[in-house]
């Protein structure tokens, strides 16, 4: 039994193809099958369900899944314990953050990162929360930065910034100017919104649910730039977190506090109770505390935790 077989084994679960699974370890497709093919029949049990466009796990496939992943967490552990005793000149940390927070923490953390120790790298994955905490669960991440709600009782949270939720709209709108609105206010406005798979959507949607209206949605999308782009060009309007109003990253958007009680939301970083993040992956976390109130804190984004 190998490792790369181990590690190809995973990729298939995790991406449910073997075409995908190939590209993302850098494989041609036949090769990684042979090496699974050659893993089954070692262990004298088929792993994995072959249909035309889908792989799914046997349960043989499924009790195999928490063991490798368990063997590969160890030795990637090991590998960085080894980096980090020989004076942190090597290694990566793997960091799973979702799409709406990205932007405005990961780099100017990673930033510093490399400044103070030049051989550590980051591996950034972005995805909605639920397919980070999926990650997690597989041991494919060290940590991931998500919002509001932390996964339950078998996660540690440590708490990273809370933000206010601000209206943007085009510059010209009836809502660009005068007193702060209500969020009943937007009730007949046209709304770019995420893909219903994204935390913030579902919070936006439950603090519209508040205050009694559904919203009438015109365009999804998975990107924030998107959206800003778009209610920039006058087509609708939006919600946004607070760390996106930063900067020139929408052009002809006019972002204004909404009406107290303003919708919220926390970002943490999060692990499960059982493991420990690596020294590598503390120095990052540090680094990215550090940011945050040195740089991001402001009067709608405040720093939370020690």
């Amino acid at each position: 039994m190998e490792l790369h077989q181990l590690r190809y084994f995973v990729a298939v679960a995790r991406t449910g193809s073997f075409t995908r699974a190939a590209a993302s370890c850098f494989v041609s497709q036949p090769s990684l099958s042979q090496q699974i093919k050659k893993l089954e029949e070692e262990l004298g049990e088929p792993l994995l369900h072959r249909m035309r466009h889908q792989a799914t796990l046997t349960e043989p496939g499924k009790l195999f899944l928490k063991r490798a992943s368990r063997v590969l967490k160890e030795i990637e552990e090991s590998q960085r314990e080894i980096a980090e005793n020989t004076g942190m000149r090597g290694g990566a940390v793997r960091i799973g953050v979702i799409p709406t927070a990205a932007p405005f923490l990961i780099p100017p953390a990673l930033g510093a990162l490399a400044s103070d120790y030049p051989g550590l790298h980051g591996i950034v994955v972005e995805e909605p929360s639920e397919r980070l905490l999926e990650m997690l669960t597989h041991c494919e991440l060290d940590f991931a930065i998500i919002g509001n709600h932390f996964g339950g009782t078998g996660w540690h949270a440590e708490p990273l910034v809370e933000e206010e939720l601000l209206l943007g709209v085009p510059s010209r709108h009836r809502l660009a100017k005068g007193d702060a609105p209500a969020l009943s206010d937007l009730r007949k406005e046209p709304f770019i919104l995420m893909k219903p798979t994204h935390s913030i959507t579902r919070l936006i949607d439950d603090a519209c649910a508040e205050a009694g209206f559904q919203p009438t949605v015109v365009f999804r999308t998975s990107q924030l730039l998107t959206i800003g782009q778009l209610v920039g060009a006058g087509m609708g309007i939006s919600v946004f977190p607070a760390l996106a109003a930063r900067g020139e990253g929408a052009p002809g958007v006019v972002f204004r506090r909404l009406r107290a009680p303003a919708p919220r939301r926390q970002l943490a970083a999060v692990w499960h109770k059982s493991s420990c993040p690596s020294t590598a992956a503390g120095l990052f976390l540090q680094k990215l505390k550090d940011t945050i109130k040195s740089k991001l804190t402001s009067e709608t984004v405040h720093a939370l935790g020690d």
